[in-house]
């Protein structure tokens, strides 16, 4: 079939997985999978199904697929399986913004200073959306850090996007 032509050529360089919940009247969870063909378009790569975003299932699925061709880049939405699965499988791992964007709106919304909520919620974006230097960034994850003050669920938030730079960003 076409998909898994499209896996077997297109899939060394990068894939996107994105396992939604509660698609079917059996309560499993899709994964579609995508690829980018040669002229830069999305191409389908395949379909699967599961009962848990679980690592075990999903790497499987992924690998059945083939899927899993080391050092290409996994495009996902940062689901707990997918961490561990990339690893395993000896992906790049690229997380969506999207999904990156409302997990801080979430920790953010629970500051109480709605004037340093909004500078928070600023820097977010900048950190996520604009080009920087190294410094620039290095120096936005730091006030970052100092309006989250004792927000332990910001400042995991900031520490994972921080780690973005050497582990979840396609080289």
């Amino acid at each position: 079939p076409l998909e898994v032509l499209n896996a077997r050529i297109y899939g060394k360089d990068a894939v996107w997985v994105d396992t939604t919940h509660n698609t079917t009247t059996y309560m499993l969870k899709t994964g579609p999978l995508s690829v980018v063909d040669w002229g830069g378009h999305t191409a389908p790569a395949g379909l699967y199904q599961v009962q848990q975003e679980e690592i075990d299932a999903c790497r499987d699925m992924q690998a059945g697929l083939d899927l899993d061709y080391p050092d290409a880049t996994c495009g996902t939405d940062g689901g707990s399986a997918w961490s561990e699965l990339v690893r395993q499988l000896h992906l790049r791992h690229m997380e969506d913004t999207f999904h990156n964007k409302q997990n801080a709106n979430k920790h953010a919304s629970k500051m109480q200073d709605n004037i340093l909520k909004r500078q928070f919620l600023e820097m977010k974006d900048k950190a996520l959306y604009n080009v920087m230097s190294p410094a620039e960034l290095i120096q936005i994850f730091h006030d970052m850090r100092q309006i989250a003050k004792d927000n332990q669920a910001v400042l995991n938030w900031i520490d994972r996007i921080e780690e973005g730079e050497e582990i979840r960003a396609a080289r």
